[in-house]
């Protein structure tokens, strides 16, 4: 979303698949609010078109860290890593569902 509220490269892809789910395309939507009086920004347009496909936001746990021993056996032996084991997450927060 932030390539599309800055003009970022790749922001043309995010916005032709938002065009392609029935959002109006951003040119159209510029020039009528122009022929209006207003102006209209990528980012207010990103709003308008998500709200037009209707997509809604979807929680998550957040940003997971891994870390993995680099070295020989012998060096991951005396040197721990200091964190817990844990299993790779393979699914979202589970109060989410689709």
């Amino acid at each position: 979303m932030q390539k599309v509220r800055a003009g970022e490269r790749g922001a043309a892809g995010v916005r032709a698949r938002l065009v392609a789910l029935r959002a109006r395309p951003l040119p159209e939507m510029v020039a009528e609010y122009a022929r209006a009086g207003m102006d209209l920004t990528p980012g207010e347009w990103l709003e308008l078109a998500l709200a037009q496909v209707g997509a809604r936001r979807v929680r998550h746990r957040g940003y997971h860290r891994f870390a993995w021993p680099v070295g020989d056996r012998g060096w991951r032996r005396r040197c721990p890593i200091g964190l817990v084991e844990l299993p790779y997450p393979l699914a979202t927060d589970p109060a989410v569902t689709l």
